[in-house]
């Protein structure tokens, strides 16, 4: 599609500067990049820098007119085209002010009209991309590939906070930018496959480009991602870093398994650090962590474990012998590069398309990606027929695997669901009182080892910090009995191993620090932090112990994911029910915990909690 471009020397002008084509960097179906200039003056010198442009150009349906350089497109193919206008401008602007929330997603300067299309100018990214530094240099040490990815993921949590994906995360897509003084800024670019989305969780655009990239890709993003999907870019970000670790993309997919990845990890790897990658990597979306926020907290207990130095924004300097730099720049579109990973780009999905819009079907195998800059035809990629009857087997595996547990759990004669959740190392018991010595109660009865709450959680789900309404006693769904006075104020006693406890408040009356007396490790602080009136981390560095909550739009908890000693658990919740005064009082749960040898295991049921009212 080069021939289409904008010729060398073009100018373009917006409401606030005038900028100089010099060079195509990229080109893909719904839009071409270029290296640009634009003039600049320090005192009485005057220069240009280089900056980036990227051009909607929907090669479909457009045609570059020769006279006036402006795009013309038919009358079937208007609604089509300004459909797709809107929406790049829309993304554009959005990405511009996301862009500015974090210094390492690639800035977008401005956004204007031109030609009878539109543009968006970024910052002209010199360096390498994360791919080719590890293909020149070999794979990286657990501390590297730390200091390298974490303000990466940082940068991704941003964009999840702000209801986007990128959809598109791998090494070619991570610009290792050389920065003043000696820096590597590492720039997360190529924003062709990112999604914006409602609260709702629902897309923005109603005209979306599908894609993958196989390695980087989780199974789910094969046949489209439609509602907001963060797991999607954890997935990504685990098979980054295996790569960094490994220097070898990972297999797609349908090939994945704890094992496989444990077995491509190397020996020397951190234990906690290999633990992560497989839950990042696991097969079903709902086994990962939920967002790159999680991600990044659990990686950031490991980085300071490892005694890793980890920026805010750019790293140390890589390398210091010379190297061959490749000019790089963002290319937020589909198009290939010189380092390209192969991102397949499936079409696009128009709501409702007119008749003679060509629909892809996935079943037919994926449409080839675009010509690159150099007009090299990529292989053919289409789907084997293996792979799609791996994922009929799987599926139909999954089904009877279903069947058998619920027919087990059917026959037994005491329901799962009213079960406390014990500890593996702990013996299962139906006696109230014993369970009782998993939580808080007024009692005296005698701590003993396995006086801990289930997998190490050192709270009753916060059973006392969120009450609402006039409390009188709280059974918890560890079986714990909370009783409070009229004023509101907890008045039993500690018997977990944690002993007593004193809190430091917020302003707010939330509890931010909660210190204990006799951990593991001695004497220790729980950190809260909190989104509202909802806590949304709870860290124990003492005890290497963190919680996470993701919380539903309707205020109900989501997810709750516990790191305790490189073992990893999430609870997934739905059905939440609550009372007249707002505190929930049942809720189900599907559990995913994973050990320290990569092992994982699944449970469902039922939380229930009893409370009493003065």
């Amino acid at each position: 599609m080069t021939d289409k471009a904008l010729p060398s020397g073009t100018r373009l002008k917006s409401t606030t500067d005038i900028y100089t084509i010099e060079s195509v960097i990229g080109a893909g179906g719904f839009g071409i990049t270029y290296k640009a200039s634009v003039p600049t003056r320090l005192r009485n010198i005057t220069s240009r820098a280089p900056i980036a442009i990227k051009e909607h150009f929907p090669a479909a349906d457009c045609e570059r007119s020769a006279t006036t350089s402006g795009i013309t497109f038919s009358s079937t193919a208007s609604d089509r085209v300004r459909t797709s206008l809107r929406e790049f401008i829309e993304e554009a602007q959005c990405l511009q002010r996301i862009a500015g929330l974090h210094p390492n997603i690639v800035t977008v300067n401005e956004v204007f009209e031109a030609n009878n299309t539109a543009y968006y100018v970024m910052e002209y990214l010199q360096g390498r991309t994360l791919k080719q530094y590890v293909l020149e240099h070999g794979h990286l040490s657990a501390g590297e590939t730390l200091s390298i990815m974490m303000p990466v993921i940082e940068a991704v949590a941003t964009l999840h906070k702000n209801k986007f994906t990128h959809l598109d995360i791998k090494p070619s897509n991570i610009m290792l930018a050389d920065d003043e003084g000696g820096t590597v800024r590492p720039v997360l670019i190529d924003f062709g496959l990112a999604k914006h989305y409602n609260p709702d969780g629902s897309a923005t655009a109603t005209l979306a480009v599908t894609g993958f990239s196989d390695g980087y890709a989780p199974i789910e993003q094969y046949s489209g991602i439609t509602t907001f999907s963060p797991t999607v870019d954890v997935y990504s970000l685990g098979a980054t870093i295996l790569f960094c670790l490994t220097g070898k993309t990972p297999p797609r997919a349908v090939e994945v398994s704890p094992a496989s990845i444990n077995a491509m990890i190397p020996r020397d790897t951190p234990e906690r650090l290999r633990n992560l990658i497989m839950v990042a990597m696991a097969f079903q979306s709902m086994d990962r962590l939920p967002n790159a926020q999680q991600l990044y907290i659990a990686l950031k207990s490991i980085a300071e474990a490892e005694g890793v130095e980890v920026a805010s924004a750019g790293v140390r300097k890589l390398e210091e012998q010379p190297v061959h730099p490749t000019v790089m720049t963002q290319t937020a579109g589909d198009e290939t590069r010189l380092n390209n990973d192969e991102t397949v780009i499936k079409g696009v999905v128009l709501p409702p398309p007119p008749p003679s819009t060509p629909v892809n079907d996935i079943n037919h195998g994926y449409t080839p990606p675009i010509t690159d800059r150099y007009d090299r035809k990529p292989a053919n990629t289409g789907t084997p027929v293996w792979i799609w009857l791996t994922i009929a087997l799987l599926v139909i595996a999954l089904g009877v695997a279903g069947f058998l547990v619920y027919k087990s759990l059917e026959s037994d004669s005491t329901p799962a669901i009213d079960r406390p959740i014990i500890p593996e190392d702990t013996e299962e018991t139906d006696n109230p009182k014993k369970a009782d010595t998993y939580g808080y109660e007024a009692n005296t009865k005698t701590p003993t080892a396995k006086s801990v709450l289930p997998d190490g959680y050192a709270t009753p789900d916060l059973g006392f910090h969120n009450l609402s309404g006039p409390v009188k006693s709280c059974k918890n769904q560890w079986g714990a009995t909370l009783p409070f006075d009229r004023e509101g104020s907890w008045t039993g006693n500690y018997n977990d191993e944690l002993g007593p406890r004193t809190f430091r408040r917020d302003s707010e009356g939330r509890i931010v620090a909660e210190s204990y007396s006799q951990g593991p490790n001695g004497p220790g602080t729980i950190y809260y932090t909190w989104d509202g009136n909802n806590v949304t981390t709870m860290s124990d560095t003492n005890r290497n112990h963190e919680v996470e909550f993701t919380y539903n739009p309707d205020g109900s908890l989501a997810t709750q994911t516990i790191y305790s000693n490189g073992k990893y658990i999430i609870y997934n919740f739905s059905n939440e029910r609550r009372d007249s005064h707002g505190n929930w009082t049942s809720r189900s749960y599907r559990r995913t915990s994973t050990d320290s040898n990569g092992n994982t295991s699944t449970t469902s049921g039922t939380q229930k909690r009893t409370i009493s009212y003065y």
